[in-house]
């Protein structure tokens, strides 16, 4: 509960909210170039980044990318799950 008291996103969320949060909540570790979801993949999790940065890459089918988004920490994404 305290790692997310502290950022911005849940800065208005009550005690309770944010405890009831915490149960359903879980810290993942992923490694450098690791995918952490795909399109086309079941969205059911709002995603908070603790440290490091991600980016949101659209890919095309001719085998190109494109960066729609680059996060830091703090930022959410996965929004659209809920």
């Amino acid at each position: 509960m305290k790692i997310l008291k502290n950022q911005p996103a849940f800065a208005g969320l009550s005690s309770r909210i944010l405890n009831r949060l915490t149960e359903h909540s879980r810290i993942e570790e992923v490694e450098k170039g690791e995918i952490i979801c795909r399109e086309g993949d079941p969205c059911d999790a709002l995603l908070l980044l603790l440290s490091g940065r991600c980016q949101s890459v659209l890919l095309s089918p001719g085998g190109g990318s494109q960066v729609l988004d680059i996060y830091s920490p703090g930022d959410t994404f996965g929004e659209r799950a809920l």
